[in-house]
C-alpha cells in the first residue's frame, strides 16, 4: 500500500478508501454516521469528511475519529458519534495545507472515563 506521509499522518489513494470505509475501523461504523475516512493516522485514528457539515460537499468539514472507540453492539449512533469527532480542518484545502506543513493535529476525542472504572481503588 502507497499513501502519502507526513509528520505521522497518511493520505490514501482513493484505491484503499473503499476499505478504510467498510471493513477497518473507525471508518466501518463511523461511515453509516455520515463519515467519510480519506485520510488516517499511523496510530490507525481517522481523517473523515463530515457529509452533514454545511458546503458538503464542496467545503465538508474534516473530523478527526479515534480507530479504538468500541461502539455498542458493534453499531455507532450519529449523535454519540459526533460528540467525539474532532473538528481538525474547516475544509479539504485547509486540510492539506496542515497536512503538508505537518501541523495536522493527531490527537482524537475519548469518551470521558467512568470514576468507578478509572481508579480500581475506589
Amino acid at each position: 500500500m502507497r499513501c502519502a506521509e507526513i509528520e505521522k499522518a497518511r493520505l490514501w489513494p482513493i484505491s484503499e478508501l473503499v476499505v478504510e470505509n467498510t471493513d477497518a475501523v473507525p471508518g466501518y461504523y463511523a461511515h453509516p454516521c455520515g463519515y467519510v475516512v480519506f485520510a488516517t493516522t499511523i496510530y490507525g485514528d481517522a481523517f473523515c469528511f463530515d457529509t452533514n457539515s454545511l458546503g458538503f460537499p464542496a467545503s465538508a468539514s474534516v473530523v478527526l475519529i479515534a480507530h479504538d472507540l468500541e461502539p455498542e453492539n458493534d453499531q455507532m449512533k450519529r449523535q454519540d458519534l459526533e460528540k467525539l469527532a474532532k473538528p481538525v480542518a474547516v475544509n479539504f484545502e485547509d486540510f492539506l495545507q496542515k497536512f503538508v506543513a505537518g501541523t495536522l493535529d493527531l490527537k482524537p476525542l475519548y469518551p470521558p472515563m467512568d470514576d468507578s472504572t478509572s481508579n480500581p481503588r475506589t
